[in-house]
């Protein structure tokens, strides 16, 4: 069964550490976490891929892939990189289904 971390969850809900949570909220929260729980199907890949970095463009070109990085802090992470790990994952079809559609009727 996967675990379910709330204070993840209500920060990316955008709750501050001191802002109250209201009863309604809590319990729904409560109820979607144990829904995800019963009917996720967790997976994942991952495949590892030479790099190389553009110094003059500040780019990190992934090989093989045509994915190419811009931006100061993935540039600065990655520039002294030889290669890198790129990592796919899933909670499964059945949470698109079950989720996707109630977002439809809202």
């Amino acid at each position: 069964m996967i675990e379910l971390d709330k204070k993840e969850i209500l920060r990316y809900l955008g709750y501050r550490r001191n802002q109250e949570l209201t009863e309604t909220v809590d319990q729904e929260i409560q109820e979607l976490m144990i829904e995800v729980q019963k009917i996720s199907n967790p997976r994942y890949t991952f495949r590892i891929f030479e790099c190389q970095s553009n110094e003059e463009n500040r780019t990190i070109e992934v090989l093989g892939t045509g994915l190419l990085f811009e931006g100061k802090s993935i540039y600065n992470h990655l520039k002294h990189a030889k290669k890198v790990a790129l990592l796919a994952s899933t909670l499964g079809i059945e949470i698109e289904r079950k989720f996707v559609s109630i977002h439809l009727l809202l």
